[in-house]
C-alpha cells in the first residue's frame, strides 16, 4: 500500500507540473529568455550538461537552472522564482523570473543589489594544463595519413590551455592571467598549489584556478 501511495503522488505532482505550465502560458505569456536578455544588453551563458545558466551585466550575475525555482544573485543572495522551462529548443520565463533577473539589469557597475560589494572578487586568473613531462596522462592512438599517431592528453592540455590564455587576455587586458606551465614539463600537486599562492592579490581578491584535462575513449 505504501507502494502504491508513492506512485500516486508522483503521478499527482507530475500532474500539477503540467498544469502550472499551462496557467504560465496562459495568463503570463511566457517570454524568450535569449530576446529578453539582448534587449537588456546582458551577457548569457548556458551549460547544457547541467541545465543551468548565467545572466550577467556590469560585474552582476544571476545564476538559475531549468526547471528549478531556486536562484542566485551575486552568488550570494537566494531568490525563489518561476522555473525556466525549455520549449521547442528555447528556454521561457515568466514575469516573475524577469521582475527578479531585472536585478541584474538595473543594477549599477561594482554595487550589488544588497548595496555592499561583493565579499570576493577575481583578482587573478590561473591555467593549469593537467600533466606534463613524465606524466603524460591519457593517451590514444589514431591513424593520420595511413599512419599511428599517440596522442597525449599532456600536449591537447597545453594547446588548449594556451588557446584559453590567448583569449582571456584579449578579453580581459587589465586582468592578471598567467599558466602553470608553457611547455611540457612535469609539475607537481604541490608545484601547482605553490604557483597559485605566490600570485599577488588585493584586499578580498581570489584567483581563479582553471585545471584543464581531457579524456580518451576508443
Amino acid at each position: 500500500m505504501a507502494r502504491f501511495t508513492k506512485k500516486v503522488s508522483v503521478l499527482a505532482v507530475c500532474a500539477l507540473c503540467v498544469a502550472a505550465w499551462s496557467v504560465f502560458a496562459a495568463e503570463g505569456r511566457p517570454f524568450n529568455l535569449l530576446s529578453e536578455v539582448e534587449k537588456a544588453g546582458a551577457a548569457f551563458f548556458w551549460d547544457p550538461l547541467s541545465a543551468s545558466g548565467v545572466i550577467e551585466k556590469n560585474g552582476h550575475s544571476f545564476t538559475f537552472r531549468e526547471g528549478s525555482s531556486a536562484a542566485v544573485f551575486d552568488n550570494r543572495l537566494l531568490v525563489f522564482v518561476d522555473p525556466p522551462e525549455k520549449k521547442n529548443g528555447s528556454l521561457y520565463v515568466s514575469q516573475d523570473f524577469l521582475s527578479h533577473a531585472g536585478r541584474v539589469f538595473s543594477a549599477e557597475p561594482g554595487k550589488s543589489g544588497q548595496g555592499k560589494d561583493s565579499f570576493y572578487k577575481i583578482g587573478a586568473i590561473l591555467i593549469d594544463p593537467g600533466h606534463g613531462g613524465k606524466d603524460p596522462g591519457t593517451n590514444r592512438d589514431i591513424v593520420v595519413d595511413g599512419k599511428k599517431v599517440t596522442v597525449l592528453e599532456k600536449d591537447i592540455t597545453l594547446e588548449v590551455s594556451k588557446l584559453l590564455y590567448a583569449k582571456l587576455k584579449k578579453a580581459y587586458p587589465g586582468k592578471k592571467i598567467q599558466l602553470t606551465r608553457s611547455d611540457d614539463r612535469f609539475l607537481s600537486l604541490d608545484d601547482r598549489v605553490e604557483i597559485a599562492h605566490s600570485m599577488a592579490l588585493g584586499p578580498r581578491e581570489a584567483v581563479l584556478y582553471i585545471s584543464v584535462h581531457v579524456n580518451a575513449s576508443p
